[in-house]
């Protein structure tokens, strides 16, 4: 894997993370109540990107995380 393999990853990690938050945000603003669907959503979503960005880091081996995360 390369760094910029690594780099794509770790941004559509946190794009995922992100969009999933925003739409729990958007839902909780349009149906104003503060729980529109499963309030684990989120924490499972931000979980879920790290563990794809660290186990790709490890596969990608130190010298090119350290180069991707720089």
């Amino acid at each position: 894997m390369n760094t910029d393999t690594l780099t794509k990853i770790r941004f559509f990690g946190f794009a995922a993370a992100g969009l999933v938050c925003a739409s729990y945000s958007v839902a909780a603003l349009a149906t104003n109540t503060p729980n529109p669907m499963s309030p684990w959503l989120p924490g499972i979503a931000g979980f879920a990107a790290a563990a794809l960005i660290w186990v790709s880091a490890i596969s990608a081996g130190r010298r090119t995380a350290d180069a991707a995360f720089d």
